[in-house]
């Protein structure tokens, strides 16, 4: 039994979540029944989180680890069939942490990075009319470096 099609927040790899505890789930491949499961989570090649094995046929679970502003994390999960024998790890799914404190939120760093990019130059209007602060609560990040609207 293997877990396939793991989520974080029901997305495949998502960047810029805004949350401490997000839901990561998978379905199964293989075996008839999951009887238990045990969750991974590194980041910077340090295991951060680990859930040990879970007794359970539930097929998803609470992050269980304490995550910081843009962090990133990769995690797997590994499935105990319905003879109990433990199956694959799955493939490594990410995920990364956006700014959690309002404080974080650095205006001319942050203009900075949309001046270097596409967006400023393609929509200058939207930028003067809302201004940064504005532009920001509707910014989704897709690296650390680099925002889109």
């Amino acid at each position: 039994m293997k877990a396939i099609k793991t989520r974080t927040e029901h997305m495949k790899n998502p960047m810029g979540l805004d949350i401490c505890a997000p839901l990561l789930s998978w379905k199964c491949s293989g075996g008839i029944r999951q009887t238990a499961y045990q969750i991974e989570a590194l980041s910077d090649h340090t295991i951060i989180w680990d859930s040990g094995k879970v007794d359970s046929s539930a097929m998803n679970c609470i992050f269980g680890g304490t995550l910081a502003s843009r962090q990133q994390v990769t995690w797997h999960v590994r499935l105990w069939d319905e003879h109990n024998e433990p199956g694959d790890w799955s493939e490594d799914a990410t995920f990364e942490i956006a700014f959690l404190e309002e404080s974080q939120w650095q205006e001319n760093s942050y203009a900075y990075n949309l001046d270097a990019d596409v967006c400023y130059k393609d929509y200058p209007f939207i930028v003067k009319q809302y201004g940064f602060k504005e532009l920001r609560k509707n910014v989704a990040m897709v690296s650390q470096e680099t925002y889109i609207f």
